[in-house]
């Protein structure tokens, strides 16, 4: 304790992991005014000290068209005081320089990351942010590679063996590669790793019209005049598609306009009979 006549400074020094939050202290009346003063009466004060969070656990991104949306959980301290903010970096060379993501003011623990560039491998990291400052970062995400998606547009009502409500991806038996995400066009998401996966045929809300974005690996489609080839109505990019080897991968799409202007992965291809 520090001062004179009626204006005193106390500074708690502690490294106690509780010395933060409401904290309270008790002086000596006499001390105020004569340090040898032998009087019990006594006077008290509460306070707060803030301290830096903890650092966000489980941080987790999926890859969009030069953007990854990153999840992650708070941290188990908020150091007594609550989060105001979550600070973001990234960074594109596993972790010998990071770029600080600038984003809106958000308690959210979760975001969008922009401005990323496609086919480039990113690990990301995340910091809380109270009244005390920036807490310290998360351990890195896994990497997430941003890439332009496999676009198509689908009619759910035209003919196909799938409900006028519904949608089936024309996947190949014969391959065992399948790794992608697909959106659906309507707010849903599945993860595809199978051919016969129940989630490769989606139900709609209604009947109309949508448009499907897949990111990830597709090594495989197969139509072969049947299926659900009328209702593929346009391909406006090729993105991750791979054509295979098995043939007949748009036979009977009679709907079907190409409209993208990259250019599709025919690595393996020797086959495009009808």
């Amino acid at each position: 304790m520090t001062g004179s006549g009626s204006s005193y400074v106390v500074t708690l020094n502690s490294n106690a992991a509780s010395s933060y939050g409401t904290l309270s202290f008790t002086i000596p009346a006499g001390a105020a005014t004569n340090y040898g003063a032998s009087s019990v009466a006594t006077t008290s004060s509460t306070f707060t000290v803030d301290k830096v969070q903890g650092a966000p656990t489980s941080v987790a991104g999926t890859a969009g068209n030069t953007q990854v949306s990153l999840a992650w959980t708070a941290p188990a301290s908020n150091g007594g005081s609550a989060v105001s903010d979550y600070a973001i970096r990234y960074s594109g060379d596993n972790g010998l320089t990071w770029t600080v993501f600038n984003d809106s003011v958000s308690t959210l623990t979760s975001a969008t990351v922009t401005g990323l560039t496609n086919g480039t491998g990113y690990i990301f990291q995340v910091a809380a942010v109270n009244g005390a400052g920036t807490g310290s970062w998360s351990t890195s995400s896994a990497v997430v590679t941003p890439q332009v998606p496999f676009v198509s547009r689908w009619k759910t009502d035209n003919a196909g063996t799938s409900s006028s409500t519904q949608v089936k991806l024309p996947l190949v038996s014969s391959v065992t590669t399948y790794n992608f995400r697909v959106d659906w066009g309507d707010g849903l998401s599945d993860t595809i790793t199978s051919w016969n996966q129940a989630q490769t045929t989606h139900t709609y809300s209604v009947a109309g019209t949508y448009t499907i974005s897949i990111y990830g690996t597709i090594p495989g489609w197969q139509f072969n005049n049947a299926g659900d080839k009328s209702k593929i109505l346009e391909i406006s990019s090729w993105g991750p598609f791979k054509f295979g080897n098995t043939g007949g991968q748009f036979a009977g799409a009679n709907n079907l306009t190409i409209t993208a202007t990259d250019v599709p992965d025919m690595t393996g291809a020797t086959n495009m009979s009808r």
